[in-house]
């Protein structure tokens, strides 16, 4: 019977029981890792659909339905196409393309029932990473819906980014004028006055100059591959 009060004893047992515990718990995260995919790209896709008001699907049909009204184009900011197809751009982390330069990164576009193009955006808040979905209009100008979200904004002020009644106010604006040139602004609250302002949230000063920053880093870049892509569709009903 092996002495139990011993040095060795002790250590051996402390190895075994951690082996043990390490294997369970990876077995489990192997186990766990499909389902936890299948959340992030259902709530990727619901972040995509919510920029045009789209709610009918669920986790079931989500895949299915998102092949069936939304194509994909990945490109640069110059507007060069360098991919389409399913899932291209859902592939592509713009947190990642961050990091890159502007002129390096790559651009994931998704275009709606083929009449609302949606752009997603990566920046930083006051506490941590933020990140939104913008869609623009066919006129590639007016934005016809956003979603924001965050990491580890404040509560009941920079977490308002996320909520309904902030993500309307960008509705129907302009993001450019005639010339193509962005023009959209958000600024301090109650600071709005002209069309192309838009009031952020009160308490919440940086995390709004977060959201403008995004935008205002995002939003051009993807402008011409915007212009290439709906100067291809207009080839194909053309042709």
């Amino acid at each position: 019977m092996p002495n139990t009060n011993s040095t060795t004893y002790t250590i051996l047992y402390s190895l075994g029981m951690a082996f043990i515990v390490g294997s369970t718990l990876a077995i489990v995260s192997m186990a766990l890792k499909p389902y936890q995919e299948k959340n992030i790209k259902f709530e990727k896709i619901s972040y995509i659909f919510r920029t045009v008001g789209f709610t009918d699907f669920n986790k079931q049909n989500a895949e299915q339905v998102f092949q069936e009204k939304v194509r994909e184009f990945v490109g640069k900011h110059d507007g060069t196409i360098v991919e389409e197809g399913p899932w291209s751009a859902f592939k592509i982390d713009v947190g990642q393309e961050r990091k890159k330069r502007p002129e390096d990164r790559l651009l994931p576009v998704f275009v709606y029932e083929n009449s609302k193009y949606i752009v997603p955006c990566y920046g930083v808040g006051l506490w941590g990473p933020i990140w939104g979905y913008v869609a623009f209009e066919d006129d590639l100008t007016t934005i016809a819906g956003v979603v924001f979200d965050h990491k580890s904004e404040t509560p009941g002020l920079g977490a308002k980014i996320a909520e309904p009644e902030f993500q309307a106010k960008f509705v129907g604006r302009k993001a450019f004028d005639e010339s193509g040139r962005y023009v959209l602004r958000v600024v301090k609250a109650g600071r709005a006055k002209s069309d192309n302002e838009i009031d952020g949230i009160s308490g919440a000063t940086l995390t709004t100059n977060g959201v403008d920053e995004m935008l205002r880093e995002w939003l051009p870049l993807y402008r011409p591959l915007l212009e290439k892509i709906k100067e291809e569709k207009i080839k194909k009903v053309q042709a």
